[in-house]
């Protein structure tokens, strides 16, 4: 019966049911007329039975054509509404199927597919032929959607709940996901049954529009940089907050104003006239302008303004960007400032200094007079740096920069090269004197104390001049002349200053000759150690011996260390020749070892640098494994300088080389910076006494008080200590009274040669007679 429901619902059933009427009242109207007709005419019995007999017949004929005239303008009338139909359905399928712009699908009551366009296929990805049996779910419904989906269409089908038209977020067929615009109806086909159809529009153009239009707006809201636009007529009709807040006006005070009022006056006719002429011709103009804010501040900003075409070409608008650039040129001015100057004492640095230079030197040249460029440097500095900090540094720094800018003039030009490093510009047309005079005026100045945090510190200097155009024509002439001169100025006892000359120019061709031979004196052989014996003052033997380098250039001949020492250490051929000195050492002793002398204690000399540049800790340990000789015949001897450098990796390191049983001492103790604090915390063996202290003790009763002192010290840290240079009977006699148990100088004797230092230890290691004169092998030492 569900299957002969639709019929009994369709139009052919009331079509069936009018023919069957029609039928029986043509029957019962034929039937009735007929017997009427037979009744009332005047015929006879046998004619009316003929007639009768004849009347179904004739009724047979009358209603079978009766029935071919209907059933044949039946079928016309039918094929013309199948044609119609037809011509219908062909007409709204191709217009569903050949929409560009709608994606139509149709589905069953089972959410099957039944139609799917060709713009379905463009939207979604599929083929008809896939999407067709599929369904609805499968197919464009992202999963995490698809109850809900399934659940809205069951209640449209069941209740009559609409799913109303909205955008969706659908799925294509490589799983990217499409924003639609989606519309459903649900209809009944011809046997009754129920389809839904949905008609989907792409959105994804008109989103990316209002991104694009959201871009904007944001960018036009929230630039840094201010924006204004402006009609055809140049009247302003929008503006950014960035502009407002640059200009200083308001919205509502802009708009339908034109950009005069933002005019600062500082531009002429030509100016304005140009950028007119180029937005016309070429539709933008960028620049630098001069504005004026709204409380009448003139800033300078960079603009650019574009014109803006309708659809016809014709100018509608004027757009213009504008960024503000007085933090710019602020901070411009800034780097200029810090890429020219010192980020300290705000001194000319040597970029600004060579330009100034240069122009100097010009000038001088030009009007003919002349320029001195002064190198100062400040002795010492770097024990300020390294006892008080690099703070208090700063502070002596600037507190100096002070004082000598107070004795220059107007025209000189005061820079810092780096560092404790200062160069001046000096005019020097009143000649040598009166300029000698200024530098001693400078000199003098630094020489008063410094209060620095509590602390009273005095500062020198050591100054060197070169003049031009009487020692040099260009900037890096100069320089390179009045650091020799400074040079010198050291060399001199520094606090001085000096005047080039060719002498000195000379001197350092041959300081540089002599490096360039030093660097190739270990290679050649050419060096070689003297040992110095070290005596028990209350036995007079010989308990040690302290190595000392020689050089025997094979032309310069002898080299006297006071003259290629202070070269090695400049240059850092130190490194090379310590640890060349080290292992010679170390390897003479060990062969007096094995040749039955007793155990002597060798003390060789480490520079600052190696303790730097090189790690001393595995340079001895190498040297003791190859030469076999034990740890605690080798002494190391320190400068006080090491110690202050950086007092915990120093602390390390010698801590490492006393774990390979070496023993440490202060080489010169007291000419430097001398602090209980380190002698405290180091582990240190042995003080030795500067020479300077001793050779005066007898007579000068300062000296002998500092040498007590040391002596006291050493016995209350449970130091040794060892005096230098002792030459008399009376040091000597001093020195053991105060109780010192060590000394080395020409009283026991010079510096030997290995034989020499041998031969001597084999007359007998007790020096009771007195000291040692000479011994017949050895070589004089200078």
């Amino acid at each position: 019966m569900q299957g002969f429901r639709p019929f009994f619902r369709s139009a052919s059933l009331h079509y069936a049911l009018r023919v069957v009427a029609a039928y029986f009242a043509i029957a019962a109207l034929w039937l009735g007329l007929l017997d009427h007709l037979v009744a009332w005419s005047q015929v006879s019995p046998a004619l009316r039975a003929e007639i009768l007999r004849w009347q179904g017949w004739a009724f047979v004929l009358f209603s079978a054509a009766c029935l071919f005239l209907a059933l044949w303008w039946s079928r016309g009338r039918v094929e013309h509404r199948l044609e119609q139909l037809r011509a219908s359905e062909l007409r709204f399928r191709s217009l569903f199927e050949r929409l560009p712009a709608i994606a139509v699908q149709g589905y069953a009551a089972n959410h099957e597919v039944i139609f799917w366009n060709a713009a379905s296929e463009r939207l979604y990805g599929y083929r008809a032929e896939e999407a067709r049996g599929r369904l609805l779910e499968e197919l464009i419904v992202p999963v995490e959607w698809r109850e809900a989906v399934r659940q809205q269409i069951t209640d449209w089908l069941e209740k009559g709940q609409a799913i109303p038209p909205g955008e969706l977020l659908l799925m294509r067929k490589d799983g990217s996901r499409v924003p639609v615009y989606s519309s459903h109806v649900l209809i009944e086909n011809v046997r009754g049954e129920q389809e839904m159809y949905c008609l989907d529009v792409d959105l994804s153009a008109l989103k990316q529009a209002e991104a694009k239009v959201r871009l904007s707006e944001a960018v036009f809201n929230d630039s840094a940089e201010g924006i204004l636009v402006t009609d055809a007529d140049n009247r302003i009709v929008s503006a950014n907050d960035a502009f407002c807040r640059i200009s200083g006006y308001s919205p509502e005070e802009v708009v339908g104003q034109t950009p005069n009022i933002f005019s600062s006056g500082r531009h002429d006719y030509g100016f304005y006239a140009s950028m007119w002429r180029n937005l016309l011709e070429k539709g933008r103009w960028h620049g630098e302008i001069l504005n004026r804010k709204k409380n009448g501040d003139v800033y300078p900003a960079w603009l650019a303004i574009s014109a803006v075409e309708d659809e016809e070409g014709s100018i509608s608008h004027f757009v213009a960007i504008l960024s503000d650039f007085s933090e710019r040129r602020a901070f411009e001015e800034r780097l200029e400032f810090v890429a020219n100057h010192d980020a300290l004492t705000g001194l000319p640095n040597r970029v600004l200094l060579r330009d100034r230079a240069e122009r100097a030197l010009m000038l001088a040249a030009r009007d003919g007079f002349s320029l001195a460029m002064v190198v100062l440097d400040l002795d010492h500095f770097k024990i300020v740096n390294d006892s008080l900090g690099h703070a208090s540094g700063d502070r002596l720094l600037l507190a100096v920069v002070d004082r000598l800018q107070s004795c220059l003039a107007e025209a000189d030009t005061f820079c810092r090269q780096g560092g404790d490093e200062f160069i001046l510009l000096i005019p020097a047309d009143a000649g040598r004197e009166q300029l000698g005079s200024k530098l001693q005026h400078m000199l003098a100045s630094l020489a008063q104390p410094f209060d620095i945090e509590g602390h009273s510190l005095i500062i020198t200097a050591s100054m060197g001049v070169a003049q031009f155009p009487d020692d040099a024509h260009s900037v890096d002439e100069l320089l390179l002349k009045a650091e020799t001169a400074m040079y010198h100025a050291k060399q001199a006892g520094r606090n001085a200053y000096r005047f080039f000359s060719e002498q000195m120019n000379a001197d350092a061709h041959e300081r540089l000759a002599l490096q360039s031979r030093l660097s190739q004196a270990v290679e050649r052989g050419e060096l070689l150690l003297h040992y110095q014996p070290q005596i028990d003052l209350r036995t007079r033997r010989i308990i040690g011996a302290e190595a000392l380098v020689r050089w025997r250039d094979r032309e310069l001949g002898l080299v006297s260390p006071a003259k290629f020492i202070p070269v090695a250490e400049e240059s850092g051929l130190i490194i090379p020749i310590g640890e060349w000195v080290l292992r010679e050492a170390c390897r003479q002793v060990q062969l007096w070892r094995e040749q039955g002398l007793p155990e002597l204690l060798i003390a060789v000399n480490m520079s600052a640098l190696q303790f730097k540049r090189s790690d001393p800790v595995e340079t001895v340990r190498q040297i003791l494994e190859e030469t076999g000789l034990p740890g605690h015949c080798l002494e190391l001897e320190l400068t006080e300088s090491i110690l202050i450098d950086d007092a915990n990796l120093i602390l390390e390191t010698l801590r490492r080389l006393k774990a390979l049983g070496v023993q440490l001492a202060i080489d010169d103790f007291g000419t430097g910076y001398s602090s209980l604090a380190y002698l405290k915390r180091f582990p240190i063996d042995k003080l030795k006494i500067d020479q300077s202290f001793v050779r005066d003790i007898v007579d000068d009763a300062d000296e002998a008080a500092i040498v007590h002192t040391i002596i006291q010290l050493g016995r209350n840290l449970k130091m040794r200590t060892l005096a230098e240079g002792v030459e008399t009977e009376s040091q000597l006699a001093f020195l053991r009274v105060e109780g010192c148990r060590e000394a080395q100088g020409y009283l026991f004797s010079k510096p030997l040669p290995p034989d020499d230092f041998l031969a001597l230890f084999r007359q007998g290691r007790a020096l009771a007679g007195g000291s040692i004169q000479s011994v017949p092998s050895a070589v004089p030492v200078q």
